[in-house]
């Protein structure tokens, strides 16, 4: 999690924070200010010789369905002087959670 974060993400937990901030409307915030933390962090890591390392950020169900995601993340990008394939963007669980279906039930072997 980001430092520059409220000192209440780091009580809850971003398990519990996240959600929060997307039921609040926050997300978007959210998400510009970690890209933008993370991205300035690895792009002074890279100016020290690691240039392999690669950043990855979660992305909420919000963001995901923003219309402007792929600009936002680009003009990071950009800001930060990161090449796009340092990036890693990644599905919150809430998301991945919410869009997963139970595997159907086995039948014993000889019911129909």
């Amino acid at each position: 999690m980001s430092s520059s974060l409220s000192p209440l993400a780091w009580v809850l937990g971003p398990a519990l924070f996240v959600p929060i901030c997307e039921q609040s409307g926050y997300a978007s915030q959210l998400l510009t200010q970690v890209l933008d933390t993370a991205l300035r962090d690895l792009a002074t890591l890279r100016s020290q010789g690691y240039e392999e390392l690669h950043v990855a950020v979660n992305v909420s169900s919000v963001d995901l369905t923003s219309l402007t995601l792929v600009d936002e993340v680009g003009a990071a990008l950009q800001k930060a002087d990161v090449p796009p394939d340092r990036l890693v963007l990644e599905l919150t669980e809430s998301r991945a959670l919410a869009e997963t279906t139970p595997f159907p039930s086995r039948s014993s072997p000889g019911s129909a």
